[in-house]
């Protein structure tokens, strides 16, 4: 067990051994097969000590002997494990002990009997290790292994790992599990030194950015360096544009050490501005102008760059900061000579930095990642004797400069006298657009993240015929999937282009190893595999202890060498915790070196090239199962309506991880998603049929071309033919928490669960969300027989119906230990269901009740309808102290709601009750309906238009009646549509009533502060500001604006967003 733990099999080892099954006196004399075979499950967590593991075996051993007569056969029926032929169930490792020395047996006076092991040429179990007691003492035996898993010289190592563990262990039994020698000194040497290899002749002498670039330029002076949108520069005229910017940097106190951030769109200027910062010496900060103004702010405050080189038109999109401001065309006054160590303000070396790139930190606070000259120089020189760039090659700067890919992209041109193509923003996220310029610019050196690739090979299928100059197209960024590869292959040579796979780290310089594909590479390769590392790095892969694991076993990847980034920008303990010291060091005739921890899973095979696993902490297992992504997507790719595919795991609802599909129609087709699922599920097992399909136009791409992942909309609903309306409030409700339970926008009323995508375990949490919401039990054998929202409603005990027309409506009733509620107010159409969106988004313990109209419900028809808004305000403030009687209370209200709720909180603050939230959404104070005409029954039956989301425009050209209404609520689902005609009069009569209220009412001053929701689209009145409330409101107004208009408060997205903005009011309160 602890071998196979240190060998990658985790710390739960199941073995499988046999017992004689004859403890029974009954069956010593009998002839007879009675062996049985019992499973010991060994748990090596915790890396114990080993003799501590073997105190476990042996409590384990002991406990499983005593139910060795319960037949194996019976064991497997009764656990019913996932079946398969290529293995045997419950375990795969035999370890058979033979307790008793085969000694020789006298079976008469000259004939003696030996036993002796003859091999039957076929291996019952993946391994079996048959070992007990030799006669003069000692331990032996054999192993046996399958050979379509294993080849001999493997096993022969496992035999050596295994003797060397426990002879260390018997030596010193006090050992960790995690400490005791695997490998021997040989496979370690193989593992560290032989594995990494060297760089071919002698390392170059390590140069800076200015130094290879001026020969470079002396050498070419006429060549075109590079070139933008039909303008271009030669080398002479780049440098002379960058030397006179260099010189004003220097003028300025700015070289060598320093940091200048850069702020450029795509242009000429901006291949001249990097070129000139690293001439002066200093380090360049790409600010990229596209980048959100947080993120943005955030690199210069957290940077604090010397200065900030920008032009006019972009100037003013930039956050706001006090840095010296530099446009390109300041430097015109300045001489246009070669840069010298002297010009400079000191001397630069190669291991001042370069560039500083931020990245993403698992905190949310990006890191910047500072890069030295020697590191960029290096990544060139060390991986030239692969590629031979020159002159003639000619480049694109396709990604985002603030994207570290660009740094091959622009050096690789740069330093070698070829030509770099400056992609306009709008081609690079234009397929074909971006197809035609590689034809027409003659590029030989193309660099591409796979997201970015698969969507240009796409674009060649459908437009055949661009004569391409490619060389090499060289992968990174994120992980290639080489099945994909195929049907680029099927138009091009395997050699022109030559498709390079090179895995990298922003942290160790770009690129960390190379793999050269062809067709056979990419059809015979697994996905994962990422080549070897470039000769200048290393590579090793550690365990946790720091320790080489053995050939194929995943361990965490870190890379030592050339490339390693001098840390991060002012983040001494994150620096400290990734760039570590170098153990192996010594090994390459180094010390006091360091060694980049990248996070990231992989392992070596025994020909040295290295396979990549992702990373460390962010495995691909759903419900128990470990997902290969990249094979989903193979199979949906597959299909003759499929042009491009994306499969993630979301998780929109926390614990709920499931897996959607992205595809991009083929020319022509127009895919339906179920039919892709049943293709999916024709090829692969249950867990990896994605849950969902969404077809899109086209994949997003981040500013990097990586496939931008959070812009993938979350699944949507199937349209359900025939589906109908929901009839009543808890029919609402229930489609509401089908559709918080599966993560989706909503849900139909007669939608079925599992066709949406649910599963036995989110059976289990529907379940227990209808206990939550309605407080009645449901079993999960009634979801399974009654998988619809309506079917449920039927299931459910309607005795506990409320009213749903009730002036206090629950829409998730209090139940013991909840927190306070929130009572919402209805708007001037009289009801609040329009807040059942709020169940999803609110937390669970978080009672809501509606506020509604009276003189609608059974209750309260034959009341008159309240004759003062004050009169009005009471009345709702003595219902909602019949489900709370003391506060703080917490009110909410939408539109003509919003006004009521500010009267319910004077009058519960005049009784003497404390009211700690008020939430008002996109209500303005009431003077403001004294102005307005008179509502007539029209403006009563819009009403119920704007209470269902929708606005006049739905009607078409129809008129304006009851019937029309109606007939729009019920074609648009909504629960309205189930109200009879007397209700809907009913409603019209108190729109009316509640608009004269409003109109007749003096607003008092509410003592606290106000959370305000303004609808900021479609606006009628830009005089109406949250500001108007101030006469009212003692405390603070809180705006947040919802990009939606007013009528659209309450609908899916605009009611998650204010929910969220309440939740963490409601949590600041509690604090």
């Amino acid at each position: 067990a602890a071998l196979l733990t240190r060998h990658g099999c985790g710390t739960d080892i199941p073995l499988g051994t046999p017992v004689a099954g004859r403890d029974d006196d009954a069956t010593a004399g009998l002839v007879g097969f009675f062996t049985n075979t019992v499973v010991l499950r060994t748990d090596t967590s915790g890396d114990p000590a080993f003799g501590d593991l073997l105190d476990r075996v042996r409590a384990a051993t002991l406990a499983a002997y005593e139910h060795d007569a319960l037949p194996f056969d019976h064991l497997v029926e009764a656990l019913n494990p996932p079946r398969s032929l290529s293995r045997h169930p419950l375990f795969q490792t035999m370890l058979a002990w033979q307790s008793i020395a085969d000694a020789p047996v006298a079976l008469g006076p000259e004939a003696t009997a030996r036993l002796t092991a003859v091999p039957s040429g076929t291996a019952k179990f993946d391994l079996t290790l048959n070992a007990g007691e030799l006669p003069g003492g000692g331990i032996g035996g054999f192993l046996e292994f399958r050979t379509d898993l294993f080849d001999r010289s493997t096993a022969q190592a496992l035999s050596d790992r295994l003797s060397r563990l426990l002879t260390a262990a018997a030596e010193r039994p006090e050992t960790p599990v995690g400490l005791l020698p695997v490998l021997g000194e040989d496979e370690v040497h193989r593992a560290l030194v032989e594995a990494n290899g060297v760089l071919p002749g002698d390392r170059p002498a390590p140069l800076t950015l200015a130094e290879v670039y001026g020969a470079a330029a002396r050498s070419h002076p006429e060549r075109v360096a590079v070139s933008c949108e039909g303008d271009a520069l030669t080398y002479a005229d780049l440098s002379s544009r960058a030397q006179s910017l260099a010189r004003l940097l220097a003028d300025r106190n700015i070289g060598p050490g320093s940091i200048v951030a850069l702020a450029l769109p795509r242009s000429l200027d901006l291949v001249a501005g990097l070129l000139a910062v690293s001439l002066a010496g200093a380090a360049y900060l790409p600010m990229d102008p596209d980048y959100p103004a947080d993120r943005l702010a955030y690199m210069l405050d957290d940077a604090r760059p010397a200065a900030l080189i920008t032009d006019a038109a972009t100037a003013g999109r930039l956050p706001a900061h006090d840095l010296p401001l530099i446009t390109v065309d300041e430097a015109a006054g300045f001489p246009d000579g070669p840069i010298t160590q002297a010009d400079r303000t000191r001397p630069l070396t190669p291991q001042d930095p370069a560039y500083v790139i931020y990245t993403s930190g698992s905190t949310g606070r990006p890191k910047g990642v500072v890069v030295t000259q020697h590191n960029v120089t290096r990544l060139l020189t060390a991986t030239e004797h692969w590629f031979s760039f020159g002159p003639d090659d000619v480049w694109t700067l396709f990604h985002s400069y603030a994207f570290d890919f660009s740094v091959w992209e622009l050096w690789g041109a740069l330093l070698y006298g070829g030509r770099v193509v400056v992609v306009p923003h709008v081609t690079s996220r234009d397929p074909q657009a971006f197809l035609r310029l590689l034809a027409e610019e003659r590029v030989t050196v193309l660099n591409q993240t796979p997201s970015a690739f698969y969507q240009l090979a796409a674009a060649d299928r459908e437009a055949p015929g661009h004569e391409l100059a490619l060389r090499y197209v060289v992968f990174g960024g994120e992980a290639l999937e080489l099945g994909r590869l195929a049907d680029w292959y099927t138009r091009h040579r395997e050699n022109a282009p030559t498709l390079v796979n090179m895995y990298g780290i922003t942290e160790t310089t770009v690129h960390v190893s190379y793999l050269a594909l062809d067709r056979a590479t990419a059809a015979s390769a697994v996905s994962s595999t990422i080549g070897v590392n470039i000769p200048d790095l290393r590579v090793y892969v550690l365990d946790d202890r720091l320790q080489p694991v053995p050939p194929g076993v995943t361990g965490e990847m870190y890379v030592a060498g050339e490339g390693v980034a001098l840390g991060y920008l002012g983040r001494p303990d994150l620096t400290a915790g990734r760039f570590v010291a170098d153990p192996f060091a010594h090994l390459f005739g180094e010390s006091g070196k360091r060694m980049y921890r990248s996070g990231d899973l992989a392992r070596r095979r025994v020909d040295g090239t290295l396979e990549y696993f992702g990373r460390g902490d962010q495995q691909v297992k759903i419900r128990g199962f470990r997902i290969e992504l990249g094979e989903i997507e193979a199979v949906l790719a597959a299909h003759p309506e499929v042009a491009d595919v994306a499969v993630v795991v979301r998780e929109d609802q926390p614990g709920d991880k499931r897996l959607v599909g992205y595809v991009v129609p083929a020319p022509g087709t127009d895919p339906v998603p179920a039919a892709l699922r049943e293709h999916g599920a024709a090829t692969l097992p249950v867990h990896m049929v994605p849950s969902a399909v969404v077809v899109l136009d086209r994949l997003p791409l981040t500013g990097n071309g990586k496939l931008d992942r959070k812009a993938l909309p979350a699944p949507g609903v199937p349209v359900t033919a025939g589906g109908r309306a929901p009839r009543t409030v808890r029919e609402e409700q229930l489609c509401s928490i089908f559709a918080e339970v599966l993560g989706l926008p909503s849900a139909g009323v007669e939608d079925n669960f599992f066709d949406l995508g649910g599963h036995s375990l989110l059976a289990v949490r529907l379940a227990g969300r209808i206990r939550t919401a309605f407080g009645i039990e449901v079993s999960i054998g009634t979801v399974f027989q009654a998988p619809t929202p309506a079917a449920l409603d039927a299931a459910l005990d309607v005795s506990r119906e409320e009213d749903p027309l009730d002036v206090l409506l629950p829409l998730r009733p209090a139940r013991p230990g909840d927190r306070a509620p929130v009572h919402c107010v209805h708007p001037a159409g009289g009801l609040s269901w329009c807040y059942a969106g709020l169940i999803r988004h609110l937390p669970a313990d978080v009672p809501i009740y509606g506020l509604q109209a009276q003189g609608v419900g059974e209750a309260t028809a034959d009341e008159p309808l309240p004759t003062t808004l004050e009169e009005l305000a009471a009345h709702y403030a003595s219902r909602i102290r019949e489900v709370q009687p003391e506060g703080p209370y917490r009110l909410l209200g939408w539109s003509t709601g919003g006004i009521i709720a500010h009267a319910i909180a004077a009058v519960l603050q005049e009784a003497g009750q404390e009211v700690e939230l008020l939430a008002i959404l996109d209500a303005y104070p009431a003077e403001g309906f004294r102005d307005l005409p008179v509502p007539d029954q029209a403006e009563a039956l819009e009403s119920l238009l704007t209470m269902g989301g929708y606005g006049p425009d739905s009607l078409g050209d129809k008129e304006l009646n009851t019937a029309n209404v109606v007939e729009v609520l019920r074609r648009e689902g909504s629960p309205l549509a189930a109200l009879s005609a007397a209700k809907i009069e009913a409603l019209g009569e108190v729109y009316l009533n509640t608009n004269d209220l409003v109109r007749a009412y003096d607003h008092r001053v509410f003592q606290g502060d106000v959370l305000f929701f303004r609808a900021t689209v479609d606006t009628i009145d830009d005089t109406l500001t949250p500001e108007t409330w101030t006469p009212y409101v003692s405390g603070r107004i809180d705006n947040t604006n919802v990009a939606c208009s007013h009528k659209d408060m309450t609908l899916p997205e605009p009611i998650a967003h204010i929910a969220r903005v309440v939740a963490d009011r409601l949590t600041e309160l509690e604090k």
